[in-house]
Order: C-alpha cells, then structure tokens, then sequence
C-alpha cells in the first residue's frame, strides 16, 4: 500500500490550530493521529522553519480576518461604521465651521496625519478629512516651521502675500495711537493711505486688527435702570398721546393708565392735541376709579400741561398730583408709551386702518383685549383687569397641572404603537 505524502503547508496550518483554513473535504480525509502528531511535533525538524515564525504576524492577521468573515455581526457593525464615516466626510465637506475647527486645530491634525501616514499614507489620510496635501504641507510649515521674517512666524515664502514685520508694526501703532482714539478705523485706513503711511486695504485692517487682538474703544451707554414703579393699583397713574395717521390725516389716541396693573383706565381719539379732550377724560378716569393721593406722570406735552388739566386737579383735591417726567421726577413715561407702541403696532398698523370709523372700532377691541384678556409676562400670566382688582391669576396649582399633563402624555403616548415601535 502507498504511504501518502503531506504537504508541509497542512502540517503548518495544523499545527498552528489553523485547520478552518483548510477545505473541510480534506480535512476530513486526514487520520487523527497524523493530526495529533502534527500539532506536537518540534517544527526545528523542518529545515527553513524559523520562516513561520516571521509570518506568524501573518497568521493572527488572517485569522483576524477569517473571523470577520465568519461573523455577520461583526461585519453588521464594520458597515456602520462605513456609513458614519461617510456621512462624517460628506457633513464635514459643507460645513464651514468645521473647516474653521479644522484650521484652528491644524497642529493636532498634522501630528495625528504623520503617525498614521506610515500605514494609510497621505492622500488618504488627509482625503478622509476632506482636504488637500497642499493645505497639509502649508499647515506643517505653519504649525511646525517658526519663521523668524514674519510677525506671526509664518513662512514668508508660503505666504508672500502677508504684510511685512515691519509693515505690521506699523498697522498696529495706527490702530493703539491715542491721536486716532476718536476715529473709526476706516478714517485710519484713508489717513495711512493719503499721508503713504501704508498702503494696504480696508479689510486687511480688519484682519491684522484681529489677529493683533486689537479692539478699538467703544463707548456703552450704560442700561437703563428699572423705571418707576408703584406697589399697588391706584397710585401711580400715566397720561400720554400718539400719533397715527389715516390716509395722510394725523390722530391723536389719549391714553391713560395705571402703573402697576398696566391698566387702560380710559382711552380715546382726538382729531388734534387738546388740552380739553385730555381733561375730560382725566375727569371721567378719577370719577371712576376714585384716586386717592396718587400720583399722575406725564412727559411735558401741551395737551398733559394747561390750564384745564391744572383746574381739574385742583377742584379735585387729594385725587392725583401732576409730576412732570425727567422734571419733576428723574424717570420718564416710557410705560405709557410702551402700552402705546403695543397698541399701534399689534393691533393698527397690522390692519390697515383706513377710516376713523375703523380706528375707533379697533381700538376698543384692542383696549378690551388688552385689558381682559391677554396674559402679561411682567404681571406674571394675570391680565392689567386682574391685578387692578387685586385677583391676580393663582399660579399655586401650576406644578399639579404640570405633572397631571406629564402623566396623561406618558399615557397617550405609550399606547400610540408605530411600526418603528412593533
């Protein structure tokens, strides 16, 4: 009987415990005893074996990859993280703020592109980032080479374009002198140019003033502080007029107020600045509301400032004292003329007001709604009509509401079953 012969090859995958590499039909075909012979032999005994140790790296490789291919899982997750690659490149690819994180972290770049240029090599390597050799070849010039010609230590020749050192220096002594404080920089721009001081741009003073780090003074008007305000309705009131106009006829709306409801407390519209209209419904305002020893501010406009207003408040003694705002008071009247921006531009001029007939009729929607019905973020969700009458809105259930909602929404929602949710 002919003694088979094996390849050294086989005994080689056997011993090394790589027998799925070998065709399961051969496999099959080999005793157990060669098999068990194989695996405990001395591989000294065949010339040339220190070969298999330098492919040893060669085997874990492979079987590396044999196991990927034996694993739909681990392929599963290879796909996916192709996919996210892929829309990682293409996001990056449109977006102008990571090209922007990119540049700024461009020393961290070309340090992680030269440990792995070795392996995937360079056009690779930047190619997944999304951008050139070039840019990387200027970005290790920038980061890595310092240039002692350049301000910024950037390399001349790679930048030919950027402003000399002492061009620089230049820019930067305009832009810090105090005989230029009072000016913008495009007056030092012109200035450096007509006097041939330096010829450079516009925007490039801008850049270099940038990246220079120098902001030119600017003065802040300070904020304003909290206006007056009244700790409860009836004592503080506001009386003010705006204009609007109808088809090039101008009216005047009267408006009078309490400050601390924001309540219209009487309103009404006049074909011209009167000093009369304003009294009489001044007089209908403190016949309602019965005022006692408050205040009434107004700017110094002459319908808030004549004889029939003062009359009025002096028949009616301990009602309302005038105080003139910015005069007699350092605040001004911007309460009552913001309730008048509020009406003029929510409920007017969105409309098309084209008759007095109208005007009057928005008006009193406005003022109702105004009033009644639209909760105010500075009266904490009341309406002006609540807080006037000491009924603010109760907020003292909000919480129980809220987690009432959260539950019936866990509800509703956890018995919705979509197709993604089966």
């Amino acid at each position: 009987m002919k003694r088979n012969s094996y390849d050294t090859s086989l005994k080689h995958l056997v011993r090394l415990g790589l027998t799925d590499a070998i065709p399961t039909e051969l496999y099959a075909l080999l005793s157990s005893s060669n098999i068990s012979r194989w695996k405990n032999e001395d591989e000294a005994k065949y010339f040339g074996y220190g070969l298999n140790s330098l492919n040893h790296a060669a085997n874990e490789k492979y079987d590396l990859f044999y196991k990927v291919a034996q694993s739909e899982r681990l392929q599963q997750n290879l796909e996916c993280y192709f996919k996210l690659v892929k829309v990682f490149q293409s996001a990056i690819a449109l977006s102008s703020t990571c090209q922007k994180i990119f540049y700024d972290s461009r020393s961290e770049i070309v340090d992680a592109i030269q440990e792995v240029k070795p392996i995937l090599g360079l056009k690779k390597a930047v190619s997944f980032l999304g951008f050139s050799t070039t840019s990387f070849h200027n970005w290790m010039l920038e980061t890595k080479v310092k240039c002692i010609h350049s301000y910024f230590e950037v390399c001349n020749r790679i930048r030919p374009n950027q402003l000399s050192r002492d061009e620089v220096n230049t820019l930067r002594d305009l832009l810090t002198s105090d005989e230029f404080r009072c000016w913008p920089i495009s007056s030092i721009v012109f200035h450096a140019q007509r006097e041939r001081i330096l010829s450079v741009g516009l925007s490039t003073f801008y850049k270099y003033a940038k990246l220079l780090g120098i902001s030119r003074p600017r003065f802040k008007k300070p904020k304003h502080k909290i206006g007056i305000r009244a700790s409860a309705p009836n004592e503080k009131w506001h009386m003010d007029i705006t204009k609007f106009k109808i088809l090039g006829k101008e009216y005047s709306i009267y408006i009078i107020m309490d400050n601390f409801s924001r309540y219209i407390l009487n309103w009404g519209v006049h074909h011209s600045v009167s000093g009369e209209y304003m009294r009489d419904l001044l007089k209908k305002a403190i016949s309602r509301f019965e005022p006692k020893d408050a205040q009434l501010i107004a700017d110094g406009g002459s319908e808030n400032n004549n004889i029939y207003v003062d009359e009025l408040l002096t028949t009616n003694p301990n009602t309302l004292t005038k105080l003139i705002a910015q005069k007699d008071i350092s605040f001004s009247n911007s309460m009552v003329e913001a309730i008048n921006k509020i009406l003029k531009y929510n409920y007017l001029f969105p409309f098309g007001i084209t008759s007095l007939q109208f005007l009057l009729k928005q008006l009193e929607f406005a003022i109702n709604d105004y009033n009644n019905k639209r909760p105010h973020f500075s009266l904490k969700g009341s309406t002006p009509l609540e807080v006037f009458n000491n009924t603010p809105w109760d907020r003292s259930a909000i919480n129980l509401q809220f987690e009432q909602a959260r539950l019936d929404r866990l509800a509703i929602n956890r018995k919705n079953v979509c197709k993604g949710c089966e």
